[in-house]
C-alpha cells in the first residue's frame, strides 16, 4: 500500500487452508488465542479437488471472523451497506463514525462501477474474484484485535511475522476473504480519518477482485482517485521508507499534477514503488488513474488484464511475482496505443472538469 491511510497495513495474500476452531475467551492470558487446535498445514488432509492457496486461504480467514462476530462476548455488532456489498462489524458504542464509514464505502464501490462498469466474475474466475461481501473490521478492543491476529496466525503459520508486526501497527487487510481490519491504535488513531482511510481501502479489494494482483501503484492510483473524486482530498500521501506524515490535503486535480506530468518522470511510473517517496511521480500515479478512467476505461481495463494474466502464471508466489523490466510500459503502449504518453500529459495542461457519476456515464472520448 502506497498511501498513508494503508501505509500501515499489512497485505499477504498467498496462503494455503487450516481448519479454524473456537476463539479463546475474552480475557485469555498470553498467547491471547488458543492455536485453533490447528494442525500444521502440511498436515491436512488434501482435499477432495484441487484448491487453489487463494480459495483456501479466503475460506479459512471468513471462517475465523465468523466465529469471531457470532462470540457474544466480544459485543460486536453487525451493520450492511444498503447495496449488500460491504458488511461492517464493530465493537464501537456511537454509530457515527461506522455509518459514515459506510455511506461512503457504497460511493467509492458505485463509483468503480461507474467508472469501469459493473463486474461479476465467472467461470474459472470466480474462485478467487468472487461476489461474497467485503467485509470491514474496526475493533477498539486490544484483547479482540489480538485474538484475530492470533487465530489467523495459526491457521496459517507461514504468516507469522508479517501479521505479527500488526500487533504494532493500525490493522491490515487479506485480499482474497476481502476483509479491511482497523484496530483504534491510540497512538495511531489522531492520523486517520476512518471515511477516507477504510472506503480507499475497499478500492484495493475491488481492484483485487476485478483483476487480481497487479503492481502497487496502479490500484493505489485508483483509490487515490476516487478518493480525491469523492471526497475532494487525499488524507495522506504515498509513504516513503518510514512514512509521510501529513494532513489531509486537495490541489491533486490541478496545478500540482499538471507540473508533474511536466516533469521528464513519466517514465518512471511502471517501475515505482514508492519507496523512496517522489512526490512527482506519485502524482503521476495519481493523473494517469484519473485520465484511464475518465476517458479510456476499456484501454484501462485491457492494461489490468494483460498484467494480471502474468501474475497469475505464478500463483504460488502469491503477488511477490514482479514484472521484468520495461514489460508493464509496454503493456500501457499495446493497451492505449502509440503517443499516449504525449495523449497523457496534453490532457492535464488543463485540469479536467470533475464529472458526475451521479449521471449516466457519457460515452468516453478524449
Amino acid at each position: 500500500m502506497l498511501i498513508l491511510t494503508t501505509s500501515l497495513l499489512l497485505s499477504w495474500t498467498a496462503a494455503a487452508a487450516a481448519p479454524a476452531a473456537t476463539l479463546a475467551p475474552l480475557c485469555a492470558p498470553a498467547p491471547l488465542l488458543a492455536p485453533f487446535g490447528a494442525r500444521p498445514l502440511a498436515q491436512q488432509e488434501a482435499p477432495t479437488q484441487a484448491e487453489h492457496p487463494l480459495e483456501a486461504e479466503a475460506r479459512v480467514v471468513e471462517k475465523i471472523v465468523a466465529e469471531l462476530v457470532a462470540d457474544k462476548g466480544r459485543k460486536l455488532k453487525t451493520t450492511q451497506s444498503k447495496d449488500g456489498r460491504v458488511l461492517l462489524h464493530t465493537d464501537y458504542r456511537s454509530k457515527r463514525e461506522p455509518k459514515k464509514v459506510l455511506e461512503n464505502a457504497a460511493d467509492f464501490l458505485h463509483a468503480m462501477d461507474w467508472y469501469l462498469g459493473p463486474y461479476q466474475p465467472t467461470g474459472k474466475e470466480k474462485w478467487k474474484r468472487d461476489d461474497r461481501p467485503m467485509q470491514i473490521l474496526i475493533l477498539r478492543e486490544e484483547q479482540t484485535y489480538f485474538d484475530l491476529v492470533d487465530a489467523i496466525i495459526a491457521a496459517a503459520p507461514r504468516h507469522q511475522a508479517s501479521l505479527g508486526a500488526a500487533r504494532e501497527r493500525n490493522g491490515f487487510t487479506i485480499y482474497p476473504a476481502k476483509l479491511r481490519v482497523y484496530f483504534r491504535h491510540v497512538v495511531l488513531e489522531g492520523m486517520m480519518r476512518l471515511e477516507h482511510a477504510l472506503p480507499h481501502d475497499l478500492i484495493h479489494l475491488e481492484m483485487h477482485r476485478r483483476y487480481g494482483h497487479l503492481p502497487n501503484w496502479i490500484p493505489e492510483a485508483v483509490a487515490c482517485a476516487v478518493e480525491e473524486q469523492l471526497l475532494q482530498t487525499i488524507h495522506g500521501d504515498w509513504y516513503t521508507d518510514g512514512m509521510v506524515l501529513q494532513t489531509a490535503h486537495g490541489g491533486w486535480r490541478g496545478t500540482d499534477t499538471r507540473t508533474a506530468m511536466d516533469s521528464g518522470k513519466l517514465a518512471k511510473l511502471y517501475e515505482y514503488t514508492g519507496k523512496p517517496y517522489d512526490t512527482q511521480v506519485s502524482h503521476i500515479a495519481y493523473g494517469f488513474a484519473v485520465y484511464a478512467l475518465e476517458t479510456h476505461p476499456a484501454e484501462f481495463d485491457a492494461l489490468c488484464k494483460a498484467a494480471q494474466a502474468r501474475y497469475d502464471e505464478k500463483p504460488e508466489e502469491g503477488g511477490l511475482f514482479r514484472l521484468g523490466k520495461g514489460e508493464l510500459r509496454q503493456m500501457a503502449m499495446d493497451a492505449f496505443g502509440a503517443g499516449f504518453h504525449d495523449r497523457l500529459v496534453e490532457w492535464w495542461q488543463k485540469a479536467p472538469k470533475r464529472p458526475n457519476l451521479k449521471k449516466p456515464r457519457p460515452k468516453p472520448k478524449g
